[in-house]
């Protein structure tokens, strides 16, 4: 019986045993078409070695050839028994093509033993059905192919779409982090998604002094790893700025990261076309898939571009502090005269304190000691001088706590205020009672130094006695509101609209460095508030703040 779904052998097989019970013979193959010729598939011959090399060296039996080629069914002639022959002692010979699938063969040795047109019409029968057979058998195997193929791409697609998601899920985790050694940690410890190895390691940032700002690794065996190795390979991978693969790396005259290492795979992370850092994974394999590649340089260039990101909002953040702390100590410098002054008064007062203690130490020790109490008010009054100014001028952390804002203002008030009194301004204060604020006080207080320098210096267009400079603190809905107000030279809106750009300043040159108002602004937004301006030529300008009630 027949299989179900027969292949090409089972047909070729029942087809030449049905001929040989229709027509008898001494030798029956059936060939079929392979490669462009015609290939014995299934024989009944004493000629079976012969044929079989025949084959291999090439030769077809000419009758076969003749069938094939017309399309009709060929017996051996005079031309054929002169040529070499695979049935060389069959002088009887019956071809009948199976149209372009193949060709079914029958022989006879005995000359008088000649096939018959009854033969020939049975057989020529029997291979047009065995065509139709054949032609089924090669759909049922190409469609049998197709769903293999199929199932094998779907295989493929579903784990290609496995893989992406795992990117796309990475780089949202990613995207998250704030912090550039945090998105390099986290990339590393979740390679094994994507690829198998021994170890990673990821090389990036800036060189100083000879090294990278980042190098994080990753192992089974930390005792077996080589850093500096992996180092080198890195700094070569991002040299190149493409993904490089290694195989047989024992062999190779590369820096040996581990003795445990047959291939390697470097993938750079890019960035505006340039290369910021390099991905690195060992593995004791023969070499990495295509696929592995192909996912970790992808991988690569999306993490390459969201670090360096964070890694120059790093940079500019530390800018940042740093060009605040300058301008801080800027606005120092101009209080220190003020201070000077604030000084000289409670420190006079203690010399003659002690002065006239040591006079009347003797005689009148009551005297004596009223006199050491008032020098030690005047050493609290100096101590709480210093202390604000030190206060004052040392870096900012970065921390905000709820605050009182009035308490701040009047901070800068008592260390600004004799300043402002010796160029003779009038400074007044309405402080409303107010909720507490999320601030920074330190950098909160730079920014009310910076407003009240900025209407002492606007101020000064006006006669002594007409200098003023007021500052209020009050509510409105849930916002808590700081306004300096001064009845200065003002601006018109030109200026008004660069007011904030840095290094942008309407003083003379050498009187100012156009920063104040930059960093103001920096320093309210860093602490989640507001700043406007309003200003009129010749009538004064108000600053104000606004920052959100403490929740």
């Amino acid at each position: 019986m027949m299989p179900q779904n027969p292949t090409s052998q089972d047909i070729a097989e029942r087809v030449l045993w049905v001929a040989r019970q229709l027509v008898w013979c001494d030798s029956a193959a059936l060939f079929l078409v392979s490669s462009g010729r015609l290939t014995p598939v299934v024989m009944r011959t004493p000629h079976r070695s012969e044929l079989l090399s025949m084959i291999d060296l090439g030769h077809q039996e000419s009758v076969l050839v003749r069938a094939f080629e017309s399309g009709r069914a060929a017996t051996l002639n005079q031309e054929d028994r002169g040529r070499t022959r695979i049935f060389y002692d069959e002088n009887c010979a019956l071809a009948v093509p199976i149209q372009d699938c193949g060709v079914l063969y029958l022989g006879r040795r005995g000359e008088s033993d000649q096939f018959t047109e009854q033969d020939q019409t049975l057989l020529t029968g029997l291979c047009q059905q065995a065509y139709f057979a054949l032609k089924w058998s090669q759909a049922c195997l190409s469609q049998e192919i197709r769903k293999k193929n199929d199932a094998e791409a779907l295989r493929v697609f579903e784990e290609l779409i496995d893989h992406v998601s795992g990117i796309v899920e990475l780089m949202s985790q990613l995207l998250e982090l704030r912090d550039p050694e945090s998105v390099l940690r986290q990339t590393g410890e979740n390679l094994h998604r994507f690829a198998r190895f021994r170890f990673w390691a990821i090389l990036a940032g800036e060189q100083k002094d000879g090294r990278r700002n980042y190098f994080l690794h990753g192992s089974e065996r930390p005792e077996k790893l080589d850093l500096e190795a992996a180092r080198q390979l890195g700094e070569r991978g991002i040299g190149s700025g493409r993904t490089l693969s290694f195989m047989n790396m024992q062999r190779l005259s590369l820096p040996q990261p581990s003795e445990e290492i047959q291939s390697l795979l470097l993938c750079p992370m890019m960035a505006d076309g340039v290369c910021v850092g390099c991905l690195m994974l060992g593995s004791s394999r023969l070499y990495f898939s295509r696929r592995e590649r192909e996912l970790l340089s992808t991988l690569g260039l999306l993490v390459g571009s969201h670090f360096w990101n964070l890694h120059l909002h790093e940079s500019l953040k530390q800018s940042q502090a740093q060009l605040i702390q300058s301008s801080k100590m800027a606005a120092v410098g101009q209080l220190a005269a003020g201070v000077a002054h604030e000084l000289n008064t409670p420190l006079g007062a203690m010399n003659l304190a002690v002065e006239g203690a040591l006079r009347s130490f003797e005689k009148r020790p009551e005297r004596t000691a009223e006199r050491l109490r008032r020098a030690l008010k005047a050493g609290g009054q100096l101590a709480e001088i210093v202390s604000k100014l030190l206060h004052y001028s040392q870096q900012s952390s970065a921390e905000a706590e709820p605050t009182n804002l009035n308490s701040v203002v009047q901070e800068a008030l008592d260390l600004i205020g004799h300043q402002l009194r010796l160029q003779q301004v009038e400074v007044t204060s309405q402080l409303q009672e107010l909720p507490p604020v999320l601030i920074n006080a330190n950098e909160i207080q730079q920014v009310v130094i910076n407003l009240l320098t900025n209407a002492r210096d606007a101020v000064q267009s006006r006669p002594p006695d007409q200098r003023e400079v007021e500052v209020k603190t009050f509510g409105s809905g849930d916002l808590v509101i700081l306004e300096v107000k001064d009845n200065g030279c003002g601006m018109d809106e030109k200026t008004l609209s660069r007011i904030f750009e840095p290094f942008y300043t309407t003083k003379d040159v050498g009187s100012g460095t156009g920063l104040g108002l930059s960093v103001t602004k920096e320093l309210v937004e860093q602490n989640q508030g507001r700043i406007q301006l309003r200003s009129e030529p010749d009538k004064g300008t108000v600053a104000r703040l606004e920052f959100s009630f403490c929740s």
